[in-house]
């Protein structure tokens, strides 16, 4: 598929408005490489490489050029017009109508894209918040002033997506390749509604009522077993006598690495297990006094 293939007519409406009013959304970058045709030969010259007049004037046996651009300009339209140069300059005219027209293509493409992506954003954003217990208000964020004027032309006049109650009336892109997106704020004003499978619903604030919340909570929860207490309690008092039979082990072992060591050996060792130790023993400490 090529340029010829795809036809989106609110998208050409907007280059229109674009060229007319000289404007220019985020979207329609293209439009500053589109190709205007040169009203004097000093106009054309401008526009191309020093390789490239070089090249040019060559062809028309323009000898003894200069090195700087403008100096070169001002020697060959001394020697020549612009109808002298007039096949080589609708050779490149052609040329960049052609990288236009791939250029246009390219932004059509990724101007789709992106308004699939934006609208299903926005959707998604509304729809998840319509899932949860909170209250939203919407508001929509317009990037620029040529982004507004575009939306205000494609629309018939100023757009009020916004209900003026915090919700929307329609949601973005207002047309091809607009950039606004939705912005959703909690609304802190009103109540949050918790509600649980034994007690009633309890109207709270977001921020208060925490006692009471907690409370509910656990008292939701389901109460263990004797069994499962008294056997949880044994596992816990368990947890000294393994304590001490580990310490006991890994005491066990240093001692019989350190029986075959050097004396220069053992203290080096001895002085590094002090201080790896030491935090654990001050933490130990600190956590038995309180």
């Amino acid at each position: 598929m090529d340029y010829q293939d795809f036809e989106w007519v609110d998208f050409d409406k907007c280059i229109g408005f674009c060229e007319k009013y000289d404007i220019r959304p985020s979207a329609y970058w293209f439009l500053d490489k589109k190709p205007k045709a040169a009203e004097t030969l000093k106009e054309f010259l401008e526009t191309l490489t020093i390789p490239e007049i070089k090249k040019m004037a060559k062809q028309k046996s323009i000898a003894k050029l200069p090195t700087r651009k403008a100096e070169i300009i001002e020697k060959i339209c001394a020697e020549a017009d612009l109808q002298d140069f007039k096949t080589d300059i609708n050779a490149v005219l052609e040329e960049r109508e052609e990288k236009y027209r791939q250029a246009r293509f390219i932004a059509k493409c990724e101007t789709l894209v992106h308004d699939i992506a934006a609208r299903a954003s926005s959707n998604g954003l509304i729809e998840r918040n319509d899932k949860r217990s909170l209250s939203f208000n919407y508001s929509i964020y317009i990037q620029n002033e040529d982004e507004r004027e575009m939306a205000y032309l494609m629309m018939g006049g100023y757009h009020t997506a916004e209900d003026g109650k915090g919700g929307l009336k329609s949601l973005p892109p207002f047309f091809p390749g607009d950039s606004a997106w939705v912005s959703a704020e909690w609304d802190r004003s009103k109540k949050l509604e918790i509600t649980s499978p034994i007690t009633p619903t309890i109207p709270v604030e977001p921020t208060a009522h925490k006692g009471k919340l907690k409370a509910q909570i656990l008292a939701d929860q389901p109460l263990e077993s004797p069994h499962k207490v008294a056997k949880t309690n044994m596992k816990m008092s368990a947890l000294p006598y393994l304590k001490w039979a580990g310490i006991g082990f890994v005491t066990w072992v240093l001692f019989a690495v350190l029986k075959e060591a050097s004396i220069s050996n053992q203290i080096r060792v001895a002085f590094f297990a002090i201080i790896f130790l030491a935090p654990f023993v001050v933490l130990w400490i600190f956590l038995n006094k309180r």
